[in-house]
C-alpha cells in the first residue's frame, strides 16, 4: 500500500521523530546550577527582544497600515 503524505504531514512526522529522539537520548537528570545573574540575563534578553519588536513596529507602522487598510472612496 502506497501512502502519499502532504508536506505539512511530513514536517509534523519529522518534528515528532526528532523530539522523540531527543527525549530518549536526554539524561534523566542534569547537574547544573543557575545563579541569579543567569536569570537576570534571561530577563534582559526578553526585554531587549520586546523593545526591538516595538521599534520595528514603530518604524514600519505606516507601511503596515497601508497594506492592511483599504482606500476609502470619498465621493460624497
Amino acid at each position: 500500500m502506497i501512502v502519499i503524505y502532504t508536506r505539512k504531514q511530513t514536517v509534523r512526522k519529522t518534528i515528532g521523530a526528532f523530539l522523540l529522539g531527543i527525549i530518549l537520548i536526554e539524561p534523566d537528570f542534569a547537574q547544573a546550577y543557575i545563579d541569579p545573574s543567569a536569570g537576570g540575563l534571561l530577563v534582559q534578553i526578553l526585554l531587549g527582544g520586546v523593545a526591538g519588536i516595538g521599534v520595528l513596529v514603530k518604524l514600519y507602522w505606516g507601511k503596515l497600515t497601508k497594506y492592511f487598510c483599504k482606500e476609502r472612496d470619498d465621493d460624497t
